[in-house]
């Protein structure tokens, strides 16, 4: 069995408290077992998964047919803001009469979206990011490069 260069958990920031330190403590007890033989990140990502995709609000809303965006939610969105947009209701409202889908929709957006100018506007993308060890985040992750 090949063994992992990184255990990276990614854990919503609502459930910061009580689980993000149990996800943590888990991993870390699993490795002090010698169960995980590498280093151990916990990501708390702030919001949800869509903070994540509006983050490449070009590719999100570049999708022909699917979505139709303001000037007002792309401004919410950019520069560097995404973690702070409420963004299921934005893509829930934007997807007009067909319902926002988190599976499909999900998978769409992601089958297109570009990492780095996910990471341009959302600070908890670079942090997981980092966590990975990706080379453009590995000196930091406040600020996007």
């Amino acid at each position: 069995m090949a063994k992992a260069e990184l255990e990276t958990s990614v854990v919503p920031a609502r459930t910061r408290n009580a689980a993000g330190r149990k996800v943590r403590s888990y991993l870390l007890a699993a490795q002090l077992e010698g169960q995980v033989f590498c280093p151990i990140a916990v990501v708390m990502k702030n919001r949800m998964l869509e903070n994540w995709l509006v983050a490449d609000f070009d590719t999100v809303s570049g999708l022909q047919g699917r979505f139709k965006f303001t000037a007002g939610d792309r401004a919410s969105v950019i520069p560097n803001r995404a973690d702070n947009v409420d963004a299921l209701r934005m893509l829930k409202r934007a997807a007009g009469k067909r319902a926002y889908d988190k599976v499909a929709d999900s998978q769409r957006i992601l089958g297109s979206a570009n990492p780095l100018r996910m990471a341009d506007n959302s600070r908890s993308f670079r942090k997981f990011l980092r966590s990975i060890r990706h080379p453009t985040y590995q000196g930091q992750s406040q600020n996007p490069v």
